[in-house]
């Protein structure tokens, strides 16, 4: 049977009204769901945003409890697949002191929204006060990956992690597995944990690792090492990173012919730029490898102290020699070579002549001894030997290569022998 046009337009009529009033109420729903969930509830009593919203704030009553409870089931039944509804509850259980099962509910919650970071947060602090880090740390990892921007506020947490008994072997093995965060991360523990030993836990486990440390990895920890004296231990560390080829053998000095690019830290050359000076690695004549180390001063005032490396010798009496050539060096003083204990700089354990002028290739010569005490490591250092600021005008070009030191029969010993 077919309608006349009039009844089908009356047919209609409710229909389209009641799709209008749905799509009104839907509409006011959303509007007001996040800043008046209860408004937004009366429009749509099943919202399940608005439902979610109105829990939470039912939270920060403590006679709120039993209605965030009822809301959240209901936003729970809204959204099956929300985790947040399990979060809410959680927190509810927590409150009313039945922490076991406030953890199910969190780990619920994590399960269905794994990307809620309230809940993730809260199961890493959770687990790591119960003393299991791996499982919070895996919480922490995930935050990390959700949003990368909390690294500044998480790092703290992970460094208490790294200095907790047991808590090296688990950063270890979740640092193994190189999460994007690795690279921002390890230069903080190297540098603001208490416990060196833990450090050393972390960074050597990683180190065994098939992809081993990074350069930057590496450099943190060695000079984490040498800032706590650990002079040796320091020393193997920076050797393991360099390659095969290169790792010192029996020098006393590394690269004593400024072969090698400059690492810049460890026991290598540190090689530091400054106005007023240029320094490279060159070729040039009377040089005995391939490059030797050139200095060229623009007749500036110029604190220089920046050619140095840290040298481990052990207790006894040794000659630093070195080669050099000057083309019109120009300073009231010179330059010369020093050496001074790295635990007190105060104590000098030699200076080399002071060079000026022009001079073909040649050698200097220093001998120095190193006492048993509080002189674990030394500072090997070209320097202006300037007093006052006057005594910094320095202009022309110095050129040295064949840095050595070689150890010496003490004058017991010679006295023995002889």
């Amino acid at each position: 049977m077919i309608l006349p046009p009039t009844l089908r337009r009356w047919w209609l009529a409710p229909l389209l009204a009641l799709a209008a009033w749905r799509i009104l109420s839907l509409g006011l729903a959303d509007h007001y769901a996040d800043a008046q969930p209860e408004r937004a509830l009366r429009w749509q009593p099943d919202h399940p945003e608005a439902l979610i919203r109105a829990a939470e704030q039912a939270l920060n009553d403590p006679a709120g409890l039993d209605r965030a409870s009822a809301l959240a089931r209901r936003a729970a039944t809204a959204n099956p697949l929300d985790g947040r509804p399990y979060r809410i509850l959680g927190a509810v259980a927590e409150q009313r002191g039945d922490t076991d099962r406030a953890t199910q509910l969190y780990t619920l919650a994590v399960r269905h929204s794994p990307r809620d970071l309230p809940s993730l947060a809260w199961l890493m602090r959770h687990r790591l006060l119960e003393g299991r880090i791996d499982e919070g740390l895996t919480y922490l990892d995930a935050q990390l990956r959700v949003q990368p921007n909390l690294a500044g506020t998480l790092f703290p947490t992970l460094i208490a992690a790294l200095d907790a008994s047991g808590g090296q072997l688990p950063l270890a093995q979740t640092l193994a597995g190189n999460p994007r965060w690795r690279a921002g991360f390890l230069n903080r523990p190297a540098r603001d944990a208490r416990s060196t030993d833990a450090v050393t836990a972390v960074f050597e486990q990683l180190a065994a690792t098939p992809g081993g440390l990074t350069d930057a990895e590496r450099r943190a920890y060695v000079e984490r090492l040498i800032r706590d004296h650990r002079w040796q231990q320091a020393r193997r560390a920076w050797a393991a990173g360099l390659p095969a080829q290169h790792r010192p053998a029996d020098q006393l000095v590394f690269d004593g012919g400024f072969e090698l690019p400059a690492g810049g830290y460890g026991f290598d050359w540190r090689i530091d730029p400054i106005a007023g000076a240029t320094i490279e690695r060159l070729a040039g004549p009377g040089i005995t490898g391939n490059r030797a180390l050139y200095i060229e001063f623009q007749d500036r005032r110029v604190r220089f102290a920046h050619v140095r490396q840290l040298l481990t010798l052990a207790p006894g009496h040794y000659r630093l020699a070195a080669r050099y050539r000057l083309d019109g060096l120009r300073n009231e003083r010179g330059l010369n070579w020093t050496l001074q204990c790295a635990e007190n700089p105060s104590a000098r354990l030699g200076s080399s002549r002071r060079l000026t002028g022009s001079s073909p290739w040649s050698t200097l010569e220093l001998d120095f001894d190193v006492p048993a005490e509080n002189c674990g490591a030394q500072w090997l250092r070209l320097e202006l030997a300037a007093r006052i600021p006057a005594e910094t005008q320095i202009g022309g070009r110095a050129w040295f290569d064949d840095i050595t030191i070689i150890p010496l029969p003490t004058i017991e010993a010679a006295g023995v022998a002889h």
